[in-house]
């Protein structure tokens, strides 16, 4: 597979990432992650190894985010790659999360894979996987 130094599209596809992260803050936004969440969408592979059963399930988890945990959208990084004469974007990121439920609150790092696949002209995310980094 080749890749692909197209500037635009991997701004595009940041923005894409950052909206799911955006949704999955509180109150939990179901139809923005809905409109970057393909229908045939992989289940997220979580952080503590669980997978989520399918596409509902995962929009069910974002709608219902806890006021407790905090992404901390602005400050993540994200790395993308295009293959495929640009149909295909892989979004390796870095992310930060608060989790007000101790005391002092905690911060937490999360490693996620984005995969993208560029359908009638719209990019949608087909698989996401989440992992903890370790301190």
């Amino acid at each position: 597979m080749n890749q692909s130094d197209d500037e635009g599209t991997k701004e595009e596809i940041r923005e894409l990432v950052l909206s799911l992260f955006r949704a999955e803050n509180y109150p939990g936004n179901r139809d923005a992650a809905a409109n970057v969440l393909a229908i045939d969408y992989l289940p997220i592979t979580r952080a503590k190894g669980q997978v989520d059963c399918n596409r509902e399930d995962t929009l069910q988890k974002i709608a219902n985010a806890p006021a407790s945990r905090h992404r901390d959208v602005d400050g993540a990084e994200i790395d993308v790659a295009l293959f495929q004469d640009d149909s295909v974007a892989i979004a390796r990121s870095q992310l930060s999360m608060t989790d007000s439920l101790h005391n002092p609150p905690t911060v937490e790092s999360y490693r996620n894979m984005h995969i993208f696949l560029k359908r009638n002209d719209q990019w949608q995310c087909v698989a996401w996987q989440v992992t903890k980094i370790q301190e």
